[in-house]
């Protein structure tokens, strides 16, 4: 068997897809991380432990995913057969929408990876977004900044935009979750033309926003006619979330990702956050369901591993 990689640490942050209508095409990374420490051996094992904040929630079926990756990223590198201990610790949400499932592949990739010649980043992103279904979460969190992602002859293609330092998302979590294959099942096989066209407009305008840091633009260019009128009726307390997180002073507010939890932009120079926060926590609050709002700057970064 090929040398065993190094023992890594590794450093995955969240990421709000969608941002309105870039459906599978536009994704933000933020700054609230998943960590993977990974010690590797010969031995014929296979050990994932998740400590922290998220014990209560790793289930088989994020222990298989964990799996799954590190087998990904070992053929990958060559390196079939290694065993490993992983030990997992976020504060990433687990099925809210805002990329746990994401932040965990990808992170599972670079460590099996991570000093491996021969492994490129384009070919780690086609293979995360392999194993995640949909590549804008996956991209995002390998790329930090915000990523505008397409597939092209089976191959990804995408563009990685630095998120503007004072463009602050505040992301209002509420305790119900979404599962997004489920939250797919509800999406219509077919759209009209003119929510085609509305949709194709706004997300174009919101990358230029984004890249121009044209924040007065962000409350239509988020706007959205494909997935969250869908989506938001089975969210209660998400549609009025919106609307009072625009009406406290964001700048554009929409669905993350699939939802539950609802992502609003703010500029830092206003001050205005704190009041988005609150706004959309009561919005929650009156509809019976308690959200706890975080205030998580953008991230530039993406992943990283460094030796253990």
């Amino acid at each position: 068997m090929p040398a065993l990689p190094h023992n890594s640490r590794v450093v995955v942050p969240a990421t709000a897809a969608n941002l309105g209508p870039g459906f599978d095409a536009l994704a933000m990374a933020l700054q609230l991380y998943l960590a993977l420490e990974v010690e590797w051996t010969d031995e014929a094992r296979r050990e994932v432990e998740f400590v922290g904040s998220n014990e209560a929630e790793a289930t088989d079926e994020g222990v298989a995913m964990a799996r799954a990756a590190i087998a990904a990223g070992l053929r990958l590198a060559g390196r079939e057969g290694a065993g490993y201990r992983l030990t997992v610790r976020s504060d990433i949400p687990v099925a809210r929408g805002l990329g746990s499932s994401a932040a965990l592949r990808v992170a599972c990739l670079l460590a099996s990876t991570a000093d491996t010649e021969g492994v490129s980043r384009s070919s780690l992103a086609a293979e995360a977004a392999r194993l995640e279904g949909h590549p804008d979460n996956s991209t995002a969190a390998l790329e930090g900044g915000t990523v505008v992602v397409a597939s092209s002859a089976g191959e990804l293609k995408w563009v990685k935009l630095e998120t503007p330092e004072h463009l602050v998302a505040v992301v209002a979590v509420p305790g119900v979750t979404v599962a997004t294959d489920e939250s797919r099942a509800a999406l219509p096989e077919n759209i009209a033309f003119q929510d085609a066209a509305f949709d194709v407009a706004r997300a174009a305008l919101l990358v230029a926003a984004v890249e121009r840091e044209r924040f007065d633009v962000m409350a239509e260019a988020m706007e959205d006619r494909i997935h969250q009128p869908y989506r938001l009726d089975s969210i209660p307390g998400a549609r009025e979330a919106i609307r009072r997180a625009r009406e406290s002073g964001a700048k554009g507010a929409a669905l993350s990702g699939s939802g539950p939890a609802v992502l609003a932009l703010c500029d830092r120079r206003e001050g205005k956050m704190q009041a988005v926060a609150r706004a959309m926590e009561a919005a929650f609050g009156e509809v019976g369901e308690r959200a706890d709002a975080l205030i998580l700057p953008p991230e530039n970064e993406g992943a990283r591993a460094t030796p253990a």
